[in-house]
């Protein structure tokens, strides 16, 4: 069985560029978001709505999201 996903602090590692992660933010949740690059030192976070956030925002962790699922049997 694969490892389940983990909460990472953003001080610790951030996600690879063009990565689709979940983001936690303390007092708003969390968010379905890319990491993206806009300049050699300009990285942000976006959610599909086009809002943004910069990586020294108030985002303090991420995960990974995991596998998709095997085969589905029709329902």
């Amino acid at each position: 069985m694969p490892d389940k996903p983990r909460w990472i602090s953003v001080e610790e590692k951030l996600p690879e560029i063009g990565t689709t992660v979940l983001v936690f933010r303390p007092g708003h949740g969390h968010d379905l978001v890319t990491y993206s690059i806009l300049s050699d030192r300009h990285r942000q976070f976006i959610r599909s709505d086009g809002q943004w956030w910069d990586t020294g925002s108030r985002i303090t962790h991420w995960m990974p999201l995991p596998e998709e699922p095997g085969e589905i049997a029709n329902v």
